[in-house]
């Protein structure tokens, strides 16, 4: 993801990995993902992240990730706002 990045790669990416503690999320998003998801992959959340991309497009917004709102809904949450949080 990192170098993705690096060579100017502006969609979203979203992380998968088998962990879910939330330093190995957090190394994720450090690295350039915009989400990440942890195995076991559960259906719904991944129909939420496809319909949101369907909604608002799948550009990656600088210095932003995504977060689930106290609503269970994803929002674009500026990086340095989410850290402090």
């Amino acid at each position: 993801m990192k170098r993705l990045r690096e060579m100017g790669f502006k969609h979203l990416v979203i992380g998968l990995t088998a962990s879910a503690l939330s330093d190995d999320v957090e190394a994720y998003v450090d690295a350039g993902a915009d989400f990440v998801l942890s195995k076991p992959l559960h259906m719904e959340k991944l129909d939420e992240v496809l319909r949101f991309i369907r909604k608002e497009g799948c550009q990656s917004l600088v210095g932003h990730r995504l977060v689930n709102t106290l609503g269970g809904d994803l929002e674009w949450v500026m990086r340095s706002l989410h850290d402090r949080v």
